[in-house]
């Protein structure tokens, strides 16, 4: 039976913004139009970007790098605000969601490929309209900048189920990724594909149907 439900944070927790949006708060900072096509958008982060969300920069580390690339010494808050333009917040219906789900005694965590700015303000009380930050919804966090690791890098998902203890088989994940849901399947995983920022409480509750059904 499914015990345990993963979920990616940008395009199914919070819906995604259009890519204008990140682009010109960056802008706005000191990153050329030209540097913000090469390094980041809606399905991954490259350069220095990458770093700050696959663990290998610092918060510190990254200010640095960035000042080095843009000539602008750019502040933790600055870099956190810009970054934020990628997200909507999370719905009130994605959260009542979730809480249902946590009252029928799933197991549930968020498997984010994220960074130490974004998770300021997901674990802050400006999260939601309600005053609570992610932690309030779900039993573990996974950010892929404390795993040492990066969807669709099949060790994201290793580390998850090594260091949660998860079975694979009693695990589901969602995310708004092809690529993410493949890697997922291929550690053992069912995955759940939620295109363009759709409600995935019907395919989730399909798919638990049918998982525990198949058990019986």
């Amino acid at each position: 039976m499914v015990r345990n439900i993963l979920f990616d944070m940008g395009g199914v927790i919070c819906p995604m913004q259009s890519a204008d949006e990140p682009a010109r708060r960056f802008l706005r900072i000191g990153l050329s139009e030209e540097l913000a096509r090469q390094y980041f958008g809606r399905n991954g982060q490259q350069g220095i970007f990458r770093g700050a969300e696959d663990g290998s920069l610092s918060p510190d580390e990254f200010l640095e790098a960035y000042h080095r690339l843009t000539g602008y010494r750019a502040t933790f808050d600055e870099i956190a605000w810009a970054w934020r333009g990628f997200v909507f917040p999370p719905t009130p219906a994605r959260l009542q969601a979730l809480r249902q789900l946590r009252a029928e005694g799933y197991h549930l965590a968020l498997a984010s490929n994220t960074n130490p700015f974004l998770q300021r303000w997901e674990e802050s009380e400006d999260f939601t309209p309600e005053g609570k930050g992610i932690q309030m919804y779900f039993d573990k966090l996974w950010y892929s900048y404390e795993l040492k690791a990066y969807k669709p890098d099949a060790l994201f998902f290793q580390r998850i189920l090594q260091q949660g203890g998860y079975r694979s088989e009693e695990t589901i994940f969602l995310d708004d990724s092809p690529k993410n849901v493949e890697a997922a399947r291929q550690a053992g995983l069912q995955a759940i594909y939620v295109p363009d920022n759709r409600l995935w409480e019907g395919p989730l509750r399909e798919a638990l149907k049918a998982k525990d059904s198949a058990t019986l």
